[in-house]
C-alpha cells in the first residue's frame, strides 16, 4: 500500500478511524436533541399540571363541641310532690253546751221582749227549757237563783205568748224543776213554796211536791197556803188577785173549815 506524500514531502499513513468518527457525531447530536426535547416536553407537562397558588385564608378558630345533653322535661326540675293526706270526712261539730246560768239569762232575755213573740223565739224558748232539763241537777242552782229574784214575765198579756206553753216565766221554771226531779230539784221547789205568795204558784208547787213525795210536805204546803191567804186578806197581793188556787190547796191537803176566810178572800 502506498502513502500519499504531504507538503513536507513526508508520506502520511492513511487514518483507520476517520470514517467511524464521522458516523458517531451526528448520532450523538441527534440523541442530545431528543433528550432535550423530552426534558422540555416533561417540564411543559409538569408545569401545566402544577396547581395555582391558593391565597391564604384566615384561620377559623376551632369550635369545641360539647356532647349533646339529653333534653330534660320541665316537670323534672321540680321536686316530687309529697303525698297528700286525704282528710277524713268532716264530722258535724257539735256546739259546746251552754252553762245553766247562760241558758236562764237567755230565757229571761227572750221573756223581756216588747214585741210579739215570733215562732222562732217560741222554738228557742222551748229548746232552752229542754236543755235545762237535760243538764239535770246542775241546772237547779241557776233556776232557783232566778226564782229567788222574783223576776217574771206574764205571757198571757204578751202577743204570741200562747206559743210558749206557759202563763209566765216563773211557771216555766217551776215546771222545769218538776221535770228534772231528784233531791236538788225537790229542795228548790220547797224553798220556792215557802217564799212565794202567788196563789197559782202555791197550788202548782204543792202539786209537784205531793206528786214526788206524797204526804211528806203536807204541813209546809198548808202553811204556805195560809200565809198567802192572809196576805190576800190584807190586800198585800194587790187588787183583783185570784185566790181560788189557795182554797183548792186547802181543800186538797187540809180542812178549809178551819180557816177564817171565804172564797173571795174576805173574813166572815
Amino acid at each position: 500500500m502506498n502513502g500519499t506524500p504531504n507538503s513536507s514531502g513526508s508520506r502520511n499513513s492513511p487514518s483507520k478511524t476517520q470514517p467511524a468518527r464521522s458516523g458517531v457525531l451526528p448520532g450523538a447530536i441527534l440523541f442530545a436533541v431528543v433528550i432535550i426535547g423530552v426534558i422540555l416536553a416533561f417540564k411543559s407537562f409538569t408545569s401545566a399540571r402544577k396547581p395555582e397558588p391558593v391565597s391564604p385564608v384566615a384561620s377559623v378558630p376551632e369550635v369545641k363541641t360539647h356532647p349533646a345533653l339529653k333534653a330534660t322535661p320541665s316537670w323534672a326540675n321540680f321536686p316530687a310532690p309529697s303525698p297528700v293526706a286525704v282528710p277524713a270526712p268532716a264530722m258535724a261539730v257539735q256546739p259546746e253546751p251552754r252553762s245553766p246560768a247562760q241558758l236562764v239569762d237567755e230565757l229571761t232575755e227572750l221573756s223581756g221582749t216588747r214585741g210579739p213573740i215570733t215562732k222562732e223565739q217560741a222554738e228557742r224558748f222551748k229548746e232552752i227549757l229542754a236543755e235545762l232539763v237535760q243538764q239535770g241537777a246542775s241546772a237547779v242552782p241557776a233556776i232557783q237563783d232566778s226564782l229567788n229574784k222574783n223576776a217574771n214575765a206574764d205571757y198571757a198579756e204578751m202577743a204570741g205568748g200562747d206559743q210558749l206553753g206557759y202563763s209566765s216565766l216563773r211557771a216555766s221554771l217551776i215546771d222545769t224543776l218538776k221535770q228534772i226531779g231528784g233531791p236538788e230539784a225537790q229542795a228548790a221547789t220547797l224553798q220556792t213554796l215557802q217564799t212565794t205568795a202567788v196563789p197559782s204558784e202555791v197550788l202548782e208547787l204543792a202539786k209537784n211536791l205531793e206528786q214526788q213525795s206524797p204526804g211528806q210536805f203536807r204541813d209546809q204546803i198548808l202553811n204556805a197556803a195560809q200565809e198567802a191567804l192572809d196576805m190576800a186578806s190584807a190586800n198585800q197581793l194587790g187588787t183583783n188577785v185570784e185566790v181560788g188556787p189557795i182554797f183548792r190547796v186547802l181543800q186538797m191537803y187540809g180542812d178549809p173549815g178551819t180557816h177564817g176566810a171565804d172564797a173571795n178572800g174576805a173574813h166572815p
